[in-house]
């Protein structure tokens, strides 16, 4: 994914604006991982430098293996991308954090709708 966010073109001159950019974050993600090692030696040094000390001990790391892919956007927006079934599921909607369950329970159904 990070390779991905690196081959867009920027929407701004450097220093000119700021948004949040999660393609942004998925790049700097890609280099710490080429730094460190993926998966494991990433996960501890997530645990120990950054979630560790900040007290988010309920903080979970999932990395993709660069194949079978989601994101996960604000508010239930989301994107699933199922190559064995040839399927992109989008959902662009808005749901709160209370409703989460219910949002990944109806996502499951859509894609076993197809499975």
């Amino acid at each position: 994914m990070s390779a991905f966010a690196a081959d867009r073109p920027l929407g701004a001159p450097p220093d000119t604006r700021f948004n949040y950019s999660t393609g942004t974050s998925l790049v700097v993600s890609g280099i710490v991982a080429r730094a460190l090692g993926p998966d494991g030696p990433y996960r501890e040094y997530l645990d120990e430098r950054l979630f560790g000390p900040l007290g988010m001990s309920s903080a979970a790391t999932t990395f993709d293996d660069a194949g079978t892919f989601w994101a996960a956007g604000h508010d239930g927006q989301f994107i699933d991308v199922v190559p064995g079934l040839d399927l992109v599921v989008v959902r662009l909607g808005r749901t709160g954090s209370e409703h989460a369950q219910e949002l990944r329970a109806w996502r499951d159904a859509v894609i076993r709708a197809f499975g």
